[in-house]
């Protein structure tokens, strides 16, 4: 129920699985059927949920160092090219069978640096994984929407990039899906605010806030 009742009411969700390594190989068969399917059951109320509309995210730290350094190497190269790394990278690790790794339609490595508290670098990589993952990333980001997502993350206490893309990630799901929500808009290839910056949104993001409850 904790997956499917927000699914019942809304079928456009975003859905995160964090660090998927960790999972049991048994809920990870079951998962990628789910997937394959596009559609699990509610086991209490016997009744089937469409997910086909919706964008699941498996996240993970697997060879967080070996993926960092390859990233490093490949600075400035075209992405593919650094997801293909990332999959070599994987295969070797053999925490995936390799069949299973194949049913990852894509992958999308990031790298995740201390947080500065100077700038909005931080900020900026958050986001950019955040757009890569959506096929967003040639999007313009507005300086506007770039200084609200900032305010945002230090009025909550975010530290780490890693965090900041999370909470970013659940601030702009309705804007990336639908063009607007929560303050932000997407139009004519842009990210912006909705009021052009000239406020300040009044729900800073939570790194502990999830996906299914975005609105």
């Amino acid at each position: 129920g904790q997956l499917t009742n927000p699914l019942l009411t809304r079928k456009d969700r975003v859905i995160v699985f964090d660090e998927i390594e960790k999972a049991h190989p048994s809920m990870l068969d079951q998962l990628l059927n789910v997937l394959d399917e596009g559609r699990a059951t509610d086991l209490g109320k016997q009744l089937p949920v469409d997910l086909k509309q919706c964008v699941i995210l498996l996240t993970g730290n697997l060879a967080a160092d070996r993926l960092q350094a390859a990233l490093n190497r490949l600075e400035g190269r075209p992405f593919a090219e650094k997801q293909a790394a990332a999959r070599e990278i994987l295969a070797e690790e053999r925490t995936f069978a390799p069949e299973k790794l194949a049913r990852f339609q894509r992958i999308y490595p990031v790298a995740y640096a201390p947080a500065g508290a100077g700038d909005d670098t931080d900020v900026a990589a958050a986001l950019q994984s955040v757009l890569d993952e959506f096929d967003l990333g040639g999007l313009r980001v507005r300086p506007e929407a770039l200084r609200a997502l900032s305010r945002e993350c230090r009025s909550a206490g975010l530290k780490d990039v890693r965090a900041m893309r999370n909470a970013i990630q659940t601030r702009l799901a309705a804007a990336l899906l639908e063009g607007r929500g929560n303050g932000y808009a997407v139009a004519d290839g842009e990210l912006r605010t909705e009021d052009g910056g000239s406020s300040r949104a009044s729900n800073p993001p939570s790194a502990s806030a999830s996906p299914l409850n975005s609105e």
